[in-house]
């Protein structure tokens, strides 16, 4: 909402759909490496580090080209989408291990630094007076590249995983979950790489004000109950324990997505006049829709 404020509209639009590309990027980077590690079928050391950087970076790699070519990014654009969303793939592989045995808190904060980071690159267009999209993205490019060494750090300082782990990736299994992953991540993100082909730029730059304010609630709702629940429902030990797990997530997720639905669409148009200066205004009917 910051950068919104900050840049113009076209400039905006550019980020947004930057964001777009480099998280739908790195969540499809480790080809369901992620996935395997919480689920305790591979072993976590330097042999699943090389294998992870060898893997994201070539699907980055692959990715960044198409981008390009359908976006028509620079070539500036794309080596950070590049070497951003092959960082935040190992980032993820290593906040997998620390999901899978229930450090929340560790891997949260992995997960949700690319956030940290572009607030970071907000505050820093604001004082430097930047009117681009590039000085926050190569902001958040350093960042999900610093969060992954940090992650990797403590992984391997940690030693080594469960010695019931595998050492060779099941990839059929990775694959399966990659495009579980994937497709989720593409539901999210779809909109935003759809507009700028059907729709103007000022409709895309709308929108990311749109999810910014309807959609950040509940894409943390999301997450924090995908990492909490996955882990205990493996821990459980009967079904019955697994419904009862998935009864209260159920009736937690109800209460915050009705509290936060209410706040939504009563704090937007303070939101508006107040963060965002009039720039820019949804209507009641689009919240609605949004919520």
């Amino acid at each position: 909402l910051l950068l919104a404020r900050e840049l113009s509209t076209a400039q905006f639009a550019l980020l947004t759909l930057l964001v777009a590309l480099n998280t739908l990027g790195y969540y499809l980077a480790p080809l369901g490496l992620d996935g395997v590690v919480i689920r305790g079928r591979v072993d976590v050391g330097r042999a699943l580090l090389k294998r992870a950087a060898v893997v994201a970076t070539a699907v980055r790699a692959a990715m960044s080209v198409i981008a390009s070519l359908v976006y028509g990014l620079s070539a500036e654009m794309a080596l950070l989408l590049l070497a951003g969303t092959a960082a935040g793939g190992l980032m993820l592989v290593a906040s997998a291990r620390f999901q899978s045995e229930q450090r929340f808190v560790i891997s949260l904060a992995l997960v949700l630094s690319p956030n940290l980071v572009l607030l970071l690159g907000a505050v820093a267009t604001m004082l430097a007076g930047s009117r681009t999209a590039a000085l926050p993205f190569e902001i958040l490019t350093v960042g999900l590249g610093l969060a992954a060494g940090l992650g990797w750090a403590l992984v391997l300082r940690g030693g080594r995983g469960s010695s019931a782990a595998a050492a060779t990736v099941p990839w059929n299994e990775a694959l399966v979950l990659a495009g579980v992953s994937a497709a989720g991540m593409l539901f999210v993100q779809l909109e935003r790489l759809v507009i700028p082909h059907v729709l103007s730029v000022a409709d895309l730059a709308l929108f990311g004000v749109l999810g910014a304010i309807a959609g950040s609630i509940f894409r943390l709702l999301q997450m924090g109950v995908g990492f909490s629940l996955l882990p205990r429902l493996r821990a459980a030990a009967t079904i019955v324990e697994r419904r009862q797990l998935i009864a209260r997530e159920l009736r937690f997720a109800f209460v915050i997505a009705a509290l936060g639905s209410a706040a939504i669409l009563a704090l937007t148009p303070l939101i508006e006049r107040w963060l965002l200066a009039g720039k820019y205004h949804l209507s009641m009917a689009v919240l609605i829709a949004a919520v």
